[in-house]
């Protein structure tokens, strides 16, 4: 869930807090630290605009920031397409950082895949939740002429099916 639907968040790290929304963004890295230990354990930081060998993804465990086992994000790729990335990755608070950023929820990546399709495929509920909330297209076709919609089918994935045909 995005804090502030509609108006993108401007600043390169982003706070997002342990029941998955996003609180604000910060200019330097030191604000958004701080900011992330005072939300407790299992808020993240998230740089949107990380280069090779910084991280990307830092989160609250034991009062402590500890980096997270992802990289950093393609800045070629930009917001959109590292959206999709994130969601390749199964990052779901780089996922809602690059959303509150302003990233298309339907922008697709090399294959066509959009973040949805990739929800999908790994079966993440929530990020699944969090990318429909955003108004993702389920009917979206990847380059082989594949939809969310139609994967979640494929995959028998019966909640997904449910929550589509709502």
């Amino acid at each position: 869930m995005l804090t502030r639907p509609g108006k993108a968040e401007l600043r390169r790290f982003v706070v997002v807090t342990a029941d998955r929304r996003a609180v604000g963004g910060f200019d330097n890295v030191q604000g958004a630290e701080a900011a992330a230990v005072a939300f407790g354990d299992g808020a993240h930081v998230i740089d949107t605009n990380s280069g090779p060998y910084q991280p990307a993804v830092q989160v609250v465990e034991d009062g402590e920031l500890r980096l997270v086992g992802y990289g950093a994000f393609d800045r070629a790729q930009g917001l959109d397409g590292n959206l999709v990335e994130a969601a390749k990755k199964g990052v779901l608070p780089a996922v809602i950082a690059f959303l509150a950023r302003g990233a298309d929820v339907n922008a697709t990546g090399p294959g066509g895949g959009s973040a949805l399709m990739w929800a999908v495929a790994r079966g993440n509920q929530e990020m699944f939740h969090t990318l429909m909330n955003a108004k993702a297209d389920p009917d979206l076709a990847d380059n082989s002429g594949l939809t969310p919609r139609r994967l979640a089918t494929k995959k028998n994935r019966i909640d997904f099916i449910r929550l589509f045909d709502n």
